[in-house]
């Protein structure tokens, strides 16, 4: 039975609210996966009309939805809006008073500077038992985790607490656990017995755009690689529990991200970072908008890791990504020891195949074996992500250990002042130096 709920939603005249929130809380109700009596409340800082709101939504929001516009008015009318303070606890009486003193969902589409307030707020007006969406960046290292999740956690209890990493919705990741779960002859493979190395790529041809201030205060690697990247990981290389419940598999999830570890004690073995250059027609990372002149914040990134268990020991793992690459993909690449490899094409065309060796009538060749293909009825991320929380759901959530611990495996890179940041070409596969953390002439497979 679907279940009514108050959807409070901080941050809603934002980009992100604007792009994939409402497109796919529309897409749900579409597709009738919501309580014909939900109810949005926005928020935002702006003071304008409850017709302004929705006029702005014209404009910002349904360039973006999917599905037929014929129920857009009807879903409009599910909206209500209300201008915030957050800081001011009169707001959130005002709020309160929307309420109809039901379940309720409380998204943070905001500053994780706004989190401890706006939670404090919530809790003194007796909002104590909704839930909340806590929204990517949690912290810039793992002090600043630590405090957001120690102060949240002072007034919500963890079983309360959804944090959101949308990599962790979409259905080509989502399916790294299915087949290993389902397919025995692909989790016989994932171990030190049988594999060579793991590779694991998120490419951009995009540079930094309009969002320079941000990419500054974060660079490659807690953008991308300190959470979607070892997110990915962890389901692929995590020993797989007893019972696919929630609360098993964020267990082993911890306790595969406890394992993790460098090859070397001299970081500049383990890690290559770069900014990309610049050409005739594009900007190199220095020149864009709000980007400090002599910054050495990476717009790519190399990691070369290895996981201390029975089953990964001494197998090294490598992670790559960056901006204003050759192409644009994820792509997770299991290279085993006969030379044949599984590859897990993740976006923008999912797609899983061996790359193995046949004998053909000239002799050996590498043939590519497909086994399984894009499906376009695909839910979109953030729209299994939001049905979760409304179920109250937890399982594709980040627990709070999860997030101390990556940034706790991070943090020798991330204190390592000495780190040297090189270059790269625009649209190239990244720093030429990356090749230099590859290890028994390992090579990389962006490419296979």
């Amino acid at each position: 039975m679907k279940q009514n709920f108050d959807f409070i939603l901080f941050g809603a005249t934002g980009d992100l609210a604007s792009r994939k929130l409402f497109p796919n809380l529309y897409s749900a109700f579409c597709k009738d996966l919501l309580h014909s009596e939900f109810k949005i409340i926005a928020t935002g800082r702006r003071d304008i009309s409850l017709d302004e709101f929705k006029a702005k939504l014209e404009q910002s929001s349904k360039p973006h939805i999917k599905q037929s516009p014929d129920k857009w008015d009807e879903f409009l009318s599910h909206i209500d809006y209300i201008s915030i303070d957050i800081d001011d606890i009169n707001s959130f009486l005002r709020l309160k008073q929307k309420l109809r003193g039901i379940d309720s969902v409380v998204y943070f589409s905001v500053s994780p500077s706004f989190f401890i307030k706006a939670c404090k707020n919530l809790v003194e007006v007796g909002l104590k038992d909704a839930r909340i969406v806590l929204e990517k960046p949690l912290g810039f290292d793992l002090a600043s985790c630590k405090e957001i999740n120690d102060k949240v956690g002072e007034y919500f209890s963890e079983d309360k607490v959804y944090r959101i990493d949308h990599y962790l919705g979409k259905q080509s990741v989502l399916n790294i656990l299915f087949l290993r779960q389902n397919n025995i002859f692909i989790e016989n493979i994932l171990n030190k017995d049988n594999v060579s190395n793991i590779q694991i790529f998120v490419y951009e041809t995009l540079g930094v755009l309009d969002r320079g201030e941000f990419y500054e205060s974060v660079g490659a690697i807690k953008d991308m690689l300190q959470n979607h990247m070892l997110q990915m990981l962890t389901l692929l290389c995590m020993e797989l529990p007893h019972q696919p419940t929630e609360q098993q598999v964020r267990q082993q999830k911890i306790e595969f991200l406890k394992t993790l570890s460098y090859f070397d004690k001299d970081m500049s073995k383990n890690i290559i970072k770069a900014q990309y250059l610049g050409d005739k027609d594009h900007k190199a990372y220095t020149q864009e908008l709000n980007v400090d002149k002599n910054s050495k914040v990476e717009t790519f990134v190399a990691l070369r890791l290895k996981s201390d268990t029975k089953r990964w020991h001494n197998v090294p793992i490598y992670l790559k990504t960056g901006k204003r690459m050759s192409d644009s993909f994820v792509k997770i690449v299991i290279n085993l020891k006969d030379k044949s490899s599984l590859v897990l094409n993740i976006q923008p065309k999912y797609e899983i195949y061996f790359n193995a060796t046949v004998k053909t009538s000239k002799g050996a060749s590498s043939k590519k074996i497909l086994l399984s293909i894009d499906d376009k009825n695909t839910q979109e991320a953030y729209e299994k992500l939001l049905l979760d929380v409304i179920a109250a759901d937890q399982t594709l959530f980040n627990h709070k250990d999860e997030l101390e611990v990556s940034w706790e495996f991070l943090e020798p890179v991330l204190k390592d002042k000495s780190l040297k940041t090189y270059t790269y070409e625009s649209f190239s596969n990244g720093a030429l130096q990356s090749d230099e953390i590859l290890l028994n002439q390992d090579k990389w497979s962006e490419n296979v």
